[in-house]
């Protein structure tokens, strides 16, 4: 069964879900890699929105200050977390959080309510809602989020999308052989 899972495509399998998440929310979806310090943009999912988002696959983002980041670092292991902390939260916009102890709230309460929010934090004027993807093992694989303009995902609207992004996580999850609920490993 491992090696059955082991070789998956994880850009495969993560599509109809980021195709019935962009459906569900009207909002553009994304599955991210993990590249330490970084994120990098694998697939995504337009929106029929006459207002898209610039993102693109391949571009390369701070993990720390983005949604899906946050949401993979919550449950990565510790010695990563601790080097992004080491290697300084840069300000990305007047929001970004660069306080330590703020932003390791941020990733608890990322793992105690299943998904992270990124609240104008990367880029000005867009807020993105992330959920990490796990492995067999329970370790983080990937993150997916929905993102788009703060005037159409507000705060309010993201912790409505939360739960939504969360299930998709878990589906893909589900699929590389995940059981139960995401926890810290």
């Amino acid at each position: 069964g491992q090696t059955y899972l082991d070789r998956l495509d994880l850009r495969a399998t993560a599509l109809p879900v980021l195709r019935e998440l962009t459906a569900a929310t009207g909002e553009t979806s994304h599955l991210v890699l993990y590249r330490h310090p970084d994120v990098v943009y694998v697939e995504k999912m337009e929106t029929d929105s006459a207002v898209q988002m610039r993102s693109r696959i391949g571009r390369v983002e701070p993990a720390a200050a983005t949604g899906v980041g946050r949401a993979y670092l919550a449950y990565a292991p510790g010695d990563i977390v601790d080097d992004v902390v080491a290697r300084g939260l840069v300000r990305r916009t007047p929001s970004t959080i660069t306080s330590v102890r703020r932003w390791r709230a941020e990733l608890a309460a990322t793992r105690e309510r299943g998904y992270a929010v990124d609240d104008c934090e990367n880029e000005p004027d867009i807020r993105c809602v992330g959920a990490a993807v796990l492995d067999s093992r329970r370790l983080p694989v990937a993150a997916l989020s929905v993102a788009g303009p703060a005037w159409r995902v507000t705060r309010e609207r993201a912790e409505h999308l939360g739960p939504m992004v969360a299930a998709a996580a878990h589906s893909i999850s589900a699929r590389l052989g995940a059981t139960g609920r995401e926890e810290s490993p």
